[in-house]
């Protein structure tokens, strides 16, 4: 049975955050979605924008996350 997830992957730099999709499995395909702006409306217009992505699963790359709360309301918003 195959399953539909994709993975969201977020590469964080200091103003921008690159963006990836890959879909589930050893032989999924991985592409490049693009870049975007280092803030949080920026990543609500990526999910937005992946709405049809139902069984969607982010990650993310980067500094860790010195108490900014943009990825705390992220993960707040569109926790499963």
């Amino acid at each position: 049975m195959k399953k539909n997830i994709t993975f969201v992957g977020l590469d964080v730099h200091k103003d921008s955050i690159d963006v990836a999709l890959a879909d589930f499995g050893r032989d999924g395909i991985v592409r490049f979605y693009g870049t975007i702006g280092g803030d949080l409306d920026s990543l609500h217009k990526v999910n937005q924008g992946c709405y049809y992505l139902h069984n969607r699963k982010f990650g993310y790359s980067g500094p860790p996350v010195d108490g900014s709360t943009m990825f705390q309301d992220f993960r707040r918003w569109y926790s499963n």
